[in-house]
């Protein structure tokens, strides 16, 4: 009899502990699942946080990429403004550089038809001189031909009169 009551006594103790741990586990589950709800909210906060966060995030990129834009636009207008006053000035520069040449041609072709007539009458004054110069190489050599005349005419006397 000993042995059941001992037996009897261990099923109390083993159903006694069964039941503490049964209501200690359903307060655990309680607790573990109002953790839960507390930690699902926490969760779903930091969710909306971190798409908040990551709406922000892109709204600045976006934002930045909208700057980066518009400065790259004002930087080509800039460029381009300047590049239209270069082809400006280089176009009048070209006007005045065509109104130069023009101007500096017709001085020059002014100044070779005035040298082209100086050379003509250069000409014509070195034909007249050319002709005169074969006058009077001609009177020359008459003169030449008398000198000799006398010359032979005045050693023939000196050979009479010194012989």
């Amino acid at each position: 009899m000993k042995k059941i009551i001992f037996i009897w006594v261990l099923s109390l103790v083993l159903l006694s502990s069964v039941s503490v741990s049964a209501q200690t586990v359903s307060k655990d589950t309680s607790q573990v699942a109002q953790d839960i709800l507390k930690l699902k909210a926490q969760n779903d906060t930091l969710k909306m946080g971190f798409e908040k966060v990551k709406k922000e995030g892109y709204e600045k990129a976006i934002e930045g990429a909208n700057r980066s834009i518009s400065l790259s636009n004002l930087v080509i207008g800039i460029v381009a403004l300047l590049v239209g006053l270069v082809a400006i000035f280089g176009f009048l520069r070209i006007r005045e550089l065509k109104a130069d040449y023009k101007e500096t041609k017709a001085e020059l072709k002014k100044g070779f038809e005035e040298d082209l007539e100086r050379v003509k009458e250069y000409k014509k004054d070195i034909k007249e001189i050319c002709e005169e110069l074969k006058g009077s190489r001609q009177v020359a050599a008459q003169e030449i031909a008398e000198i000799k005349k006398i010359q032979g005419d005045y050693e023939g006397t000196a050979k009479r009169y010194s012989s």
